[in-house]
């Protein structure tokens, strides 16, 4: 990647404010588990992705397959019942706040 831009061009583009919150940005994981097709009943923002993974398959630790799942697809889900399906998933997010993200 070339940076065509000095820090004063972009400085003079997104302001002094714009280019802290650019360089403040740090890639976070945010582990989701809940009711498919509902808000997530647990939502929790981590550093590391093997955190998180850690995190949801401690909340299932009866299934086996769920560690394996979420580190190869971020995504696992298990049929409760008949009309239920539980889902968890690992996204990865860039925002200035992870906490925002902690439901606890």
């Amino acid at each position: 990647m070339v940076w065509t831009k000095t820090i004063a061009e972009c400085t003079s583009i997104f302001g002094k404010e714009g280019i802290a919150k650019m360089v403040k940005m740090k890639c976070h994981y945010v582990a989701m588990s809940g009711l498919m097709g509902c808000l997530p009943d647990t939502c929790q923002s981590f550093n590391h992705f093997n955190d998180a993974v850690e995190f949801l398959a401690e909340l299932w630790e009866d299934d086996h397959n769920i560690e394996s799942d979420l580190r190869q697809y971020s995504y696992w889900e298990r049929n409760l019942n008949e009309h239920d399906l539980m889902c968890c998933e690992i996204v990865e997010c860039d925002c200035n706040n992870p906490e925002c993200h902690n439901n606890y």
